[in-house]
């Protein structure tokens, strides 16, 4: 039996589509079918594909056996798709704390150490994954509520985020009973260039820190530190609302983030 060999994909390829099954990429390849010449003749003969996988199927990333043959001779090669896996699952995260964490002081100038278990992030890909932090564990925080957001990006641009947020209180006197809330710290506008080749730039920020006795308050943002904003000026807002307040006694922290485009 004569034996036709081929390690590479020198048969001509005719047409390579692409095609999604579940998350995984897969390429349409088509070439011409190999015949086999008897010998003292002109005379072509049709080899049968005796490998699952033949011209015109999908075929996975990595190298894929073909082989075809007949009485008289045999053809083998691989098909080499070059690619991978599309990756659209965010890193899982670990240790994220429930949504507030509160602690008690005396007075309104003192600062405490938060602790909270390391947080971290791991990816299927099994690749590293990349962290930032607005805090970490045993940061000292003022009285007030301040957002903590960990940002868990892994290496396909998938992000996971885990935010929550640290309540320092004072404890209530009749000297502080009822004071209204406020913004200790509040962000100046940020300006920042647009990525290259993007509609949207990925923004992040220190997270304004809240001031108050009061500890029963609801807290509405417009944005996260992290967001993708799109070019020009976009008003991002903080605001808390005590309460049973009839008073609808309010506090605000406003700022701009403007992204130049190129």
């Amino acid at each position: 039996m004569e034996e036709l060999t081929n390690t590479s994909t020198a048969t001509p390829l005719v047409d390579v589509q692409m095609a999604m099954v579940g998350q995984h990429v897969l390429s349409r390849v088509t070439w011409m079918e190999p015949t086999s010449v008897l010998a003292g003749t002109n005379a072509n003969e049709v080899l049968t594909r005796t490998s699952y996988l033949g011209s015109s199927d999908y075929f996975p990333v990595g190298v894929t056996r073909v082989s075809y043959r007949n009485q008289i001779a045999k053809c083998t090669f691989n098909v080499i798709v070059q690619g991978h896996i599309l990756d659209t699952t965010p890193p899982k995260i670990y240790n994220c704390p429930e949504r507030q964490l509160s602690m008690t002081v005396e007075n309104e100038q003192e600062n405490v150490t938060s602790l909270w278990s390391e947080i971290f992030a791991e990816d299927e890909s099994c690749q590293p994954v990349q962290i930032t932090s607005s805090h970490k564990p045993r940061d000292y925080f003022f009285v007030g509520v301040t957002l903590v957001t960990y940002n868990f990006t892994d290496s396909s641009g998938n992000l996971a985020q885990c935010i929550f947020s640290v309540n320092i209180s004072v404890l209530e006197t009749e000297q502080n009973r009822g004071s209204p809330p406020g913004f200790a710290f509040c962000p100046e506008s940020i300006v920042v260039n647009s990525s290259s080749g993007t509609t949207r730039t990925q923004v992040t920020w220190v997270e304004p820190t809240l001031r108050s006795s009061v500890t029963e308050f609801t807290l509405y943002q417009s944005h996260f530190p992290g967001d993708s904003f799109p070019v020009g000026r976009t008003n991002v807002i903080y605001e808390i609302q005590v309460l049973n307040d009839d008073s609808s006694t309010q506090a605000h922290c406003r700022f701009d983030v403007y992204v130049k485009g190129k």
